[in-house]
């Protein structure tokens, strides 16, 4: 009863934290940096599901990223689209995107459905290069509109963050709300074998299905987010580099766990903008910081606290 109680105080403790924080970052710059952590908070805990709770190794989460924000961006520049329509048609495409990269990617599993993935997501990114008549090639989408809400502009940072806070809460929520379900138990089960799965009479095609759409629909989501916030959009946000950045997120916070994407993006969000100052040696220190985490933290920032108490007792 105690520690529960300690639990909702703690709870309450990080709201008011995080809803007061912007009057306490004086940085636009740091401010930009914590709006970018909300956002791959989504992206993150969306690739968590197929790969952390379903056990799929599904590598084309940069890819339904930017397909999420070059289709908010074309809906809102072009056809002059409310970000309310935009936000919901987003989601829509990736997870049609979402199903019809899932579907080809049935038939294998392990690292041929990774190689598998990689290449289709390979093909997306070479799409949004070479359509120029719709993506506008390597020059990208330019001047996509701040949302508004109540009749309020949200073209600031500071504005913006309310609406990427609201966003993340509900997407972790509703990880939560789908591991305590029958789909959730699902994907623990196929993760965990599928001979197992199929005795117990779980349709593993059909789930993983779900989970490749629940995946996708994420990065759709973070990716409408993204565009609205940066005004911009060009292939080069969302090749091979952006992939790796999302897949070291995971696995450094913590992969199959709640906190683990919000450790991970927060972590290596602010590790790689503060590393800018190495210039030349930036990649180099960043690459080796990883590597440090995945070597002497292999289960992710989650067990850290852990491994303080295992350490205490031992002592």
């Amino acid at each position: 009863m105690e520690l529960s109680r300690i639990r909702v105080i703690s709870y309450i403790i990080i709201g008011l934290l995080l809803i007061f924080l912007p009057a306490f970052v004086k940085s636009i710059y740091v401010l930009h940096i914590i709006n970018m952590v909300l956002i791959y908070i989504i992206i993150v805990s969306g690739m968590n599901i197929i790969m952390g709770y379903c056990g799929q190794f599904m590598l084309a989460q940069a890819a339904f990223y930017g397909i999420g924000a070059y289709t908010s961006a074309i809906l809102s520049t072009r056809f002059e689209l409310s970000f309310w329509f935009c936000l919901p048609a987003a989601i829509i495409v990736t997870c049609i995107a979402g199903l019809l990269v899932g579907l080809p990617c049935l038939k294998v599993k392990g690292h041929y459905l990774a190689i598998v993935s990689l290449g289709l997501a390979v093909v997306i990114h070479e799409a949004m290069v070479n359509l120029v008549n719709i993506t506008n090639g390597p020059g990208g989408i330019i001047r996509i509109p701040a949302p508004s809400l109540f009749g309020m502009s949200l073209n600031t940072d500071h504005r913006y963050y309310y609406l990427l806070l609201v966003f993340a809460f509900i997407s972790v929520l509703f990880v939560n709300l789908i591991l305590g379900s029958r789909v959730g138990r699902a994907f623990i089960a196929i993760r965990e074998s599928y001979t197992a799965a199929e005795a117990m009479g779980i349709n593993h095609r059909f789930y993983k299905i779900i989970g490749f759409v629940l995946s996708a629909s994420y990065a759709g989501l973070g990716g409408s987010l993204y565009a609205h916030l940066i005004n911009f959009v060009s292939p080069d946000s969302f090749g091979l580099e952006e992939l790796l950045l999302e897949i070291a997120m995971l696995l450094v916070g913590g992969i199959g766990t709640i906190a683990g994407p919000i450790l991970g993006a927060t972590v290596l969000s602010f590790g790689y903008e503060y590393l800018r100052a190495l210039k030349g040696l930036q990649m180099v220190v960043y690459g080796l910081m990883i590597l440090f985490f995945v070597i002497f933290i292999p289960q992710g920032l989650v067990t850290i606290k852990d491994r303080v108490l295992a350490f205490k007792r031992r002592s």
